[in-house]
Protein backbone atom coordinates (compact mmCIF):
# COMPACT_ATOMS: atom_id res chain seq x y z
CA UNK A 1 0.00 0.00 0.00
CA UNK A 2 1.37 3.29 -0.64
CA UNK A 3 1.92 5.48 2.37
CA UNK A 4 1.30 3.28 5.01
CA UNK A 5 3.29 -0.38 6.32
CA UNK A 6 1.55 -3.23 6.39
CA UNK A 7 4.23 -5.21 8.35
CA UNK A 8 6.12 -4.60 11.66
CA UNK A 9 9.91 -3.25 10.37
CA UNK A 10 11.39 -5.83 13.30
CA UNK A 11 9.67 -9.09 10.94
CA UNK A 12 10.70 -7.19 7.66
CA UNK A 13 14.18 -7.58 9.19
CA UNK A 14 13.66 -11.04 10.44
CA UNK A 15 12.69 -12.18 6.80
CA UNK A 16 15.38 -10.35 5.27
CA UNK A 17 17.89 -12.50 7.51
CA UNK A 18 16.26 -15.73 6.00
CA UNK A 19 15.61 -14.95 1.99
CA UNK A 20 16.23 -11.68 0.01
CA UNK A 21 13.84 -9.07 -0.21
CA UNK A 22 12.30 -6.38 -2.97
CA UNK A 23 9.51 -3.96 -3.77
CA UNK A 24 7.59 -4.33 -7.17
CA UNK A 25 5.53 -1.46 -7.13
CA UNK A 26 3.59 1.06 -9.62
CA UNK A 27 4.87 3.65 -7.59
CA UNK A 28 7.88 5.81 -8.60
CA UNK A 29 11.83 5.50 -7.59
CA UNK A 30 11.37 8.66 -5.47
CA UNK A 31 8.33 7.70 -3.94
CA UNK A 32 9.49 4.28 -2.57
CA UNK A 33 13.04 6.21 -1.69
CA UNK A 34 10.58 8.27 0.88
CA UNK A 35 8.18 5.35 2.44
CA UNK A 36 11.85 3.45 2.70
CA UNK A 37 13.09 6.70 4.53
CA UNK A 38 10.04 7.07 6.39
CA UNK A 39 9.52 4.14 8.08
CA UNK A 40 13.43 2.78 9.03
CA UNK A 41 13.66 0.35 5.75
CA UNK A 42 17.22 0.92 4.52
CA UNK A 43 19.05 -1.88 4.10
CA UNK A 44 15.91 -4.64 4.38
CA UNK A 45 15.47 -4.62 0.40
CA UNK A 46 17.62 -6.04 -2.14
CA UNK A 47 15.94 -4.04 -4.82
CA UNK A 48 13.16 -1.86 -6.07
CA UNK A 49 11.58 -2.25 -9.23
CA UNK A 50 9.21 0.80 -10.08
CA UNK A 51 7.06 1.85 -13.37
CA UNK A 52 10.32 3.96 -14.72
CA UNK A 53 11.99 0.37 -14.84
CA UNK A 54 9.28 -2.00 -16.02
CA UNK A 55 6.01 -2.01 -17.28
CA UNK A 56 3.08 -2.09 -15.25
CA UNK A 57 1.61 -5.45 -13.33
CA UNK A 58 -0.20 -7.76 -14.30
CA UNK A 59 2.79 -7.58 -16.52
CA UNK A 60 5.33 -10.27 -15.67
CA UNK A 61 8.74 -7.66 -16.26
CA UNK A 62 8.75 -6.08 -12.80
CA UNK A 63 8.59 -9.41 -10.87
CA UNK A 64 11.67 -10.48 -13.33
CA UNK A 65 13.50 -7.76 -13.32
CA UNK A 66 13.32 -8.15 -9.24
CA UNK A 67 14.11 -11.34 -9.22
CA UNK A 68 17.36 -10.97 -11.73
CA UNK A 69 18.43 -7.63 -9.93
CA UNK A 70 17.82 -10.43 -6.77
CA UNK A 71 20.37 -12.89 -8.77
CA UNK A 72 17.34 -15.93 -7.54
CA UNK A 73 15.51 -18.51 -9.75
CA UNK A 74 12.73 -18.69 -7.78
CA UNK A 75 10.72 -16.10 -5.83
CA UNK A 76 7.31 -15.76 -3.90
CA UNK A 77 5.04 -12.31 -4.59
CA UNK A 78 2.90 -11.16 -1.85
CA UNK A 79 0.19 -8.68 -3.17
CA UNK A 80 -3.32 -7.65 -2.47
CA UNK A 81 -4.42 -7.32 -6.05
CA UNK A 82 -5.49 -9.24 -8.90
CA UNK A 83 -2.85 -7.20 -10.92
CA UNK A 84 0.00 -9.17 -8.32
CA UNK A 85 -1.47 -12.83 -8.78
CA UNK A 86 -1.42 -12.43 -12.77
CA UNK A 87 2.16 -10.55 -12.67
CA UNK A 88 2.89 -13.69 -10.18
CA UNK A 89 1.78 -16.60 -12.37
CA UNK A 90 2.76 -14.80 -15.57
CA UNK A 91 6.41 -15.07 -13.96
CA UNK A 92 6.44 -18.64 -13.00
CA UNK A 93 6.89 -17.31 -8.70
CA UNK A 94 4.26 -19.11 -6.17
CA UNK A 95 1.88 -15.69 -5.48
CA UNK A 96 0.69 -15.32 -2.32
CA UNK A 97 -2.82 -13.21 -1.74
CA UNK A 98 -2.99 -10.93 1.39
CA UNK A 99 -6.85 -9.80 1.95
CA UNK A 100 -7.58 -7.88 4.94
CA UNK A 101 -11.32 -7.27 3.74
CA UNK A 102 -12.76 -10.47 2.10
CA UNK A 103 -11.72 -10.83 -1.27
CA UNK A 104 -10.11 -14.13 -0.60
CA UNK A 105 -11.93 -15.80 -3.79
CA UNK A 106 -10.84 -13.28 -5.87
CA UNK A 107 -7.74 -13.58 -5.40
CA UNK A 108 -7.95 -17.49 -5.53
CA UNK A 109 -9.60 -17.27 -8.25
CA UNK A 110 -6.78 -15.24 -9.93
CA UNK A 111 -4.19 -18.11 -9.23
CA UNK A 112 -3.11 -17.45 -5.93
CA UNK A 113 -1.55 -20.23 -4.27
CA UNK A 114 -2.44 -19.08 -0.87
CA UNK A 115 -4.93 -15.89 0.63
CA UNK A 116 -3.59 -14.23 4.26
CA UNK A 117 -5.45 -12.27 6.05
CA UNK A 118 -2.43 -10.93 7.79
CA UNK A 119 1.39 -10.10 5.61
CA UNK A 120 2.88 -10.81 8.79
CA UNK A 121 1.99 -14.58 8.57
CA UNK A 122 4.78 -14.51 5.77
CA UNK A 123 7.46 -15.11 7.82
CA UNK A 124 5.41 -17.42 10.22
CA UNK A 125 5.38 -19.55 6.79
CA UNK A 126 9.15 -18.97 5.93
CA UNK A 127 10.06 -20.05 9.08
CA UNK A 128 8.13 -23.15 8.58
CA UNK A 129 10.08 -24.47 5.80
CA UNK A 130 13.25 -22.98 6.82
Amino acid sequence: KHGRLTIKKEILKKMASVVKLGIVTGCGRDTVARFIDEFGLKGIFGTSVTYEDAPPKPSPEPIQLAMENLGVKRAWMVGDSVRDILAARGAGVVPIGVSEHGRESVLIQSGAGLVISDVEGIYEILKSIS
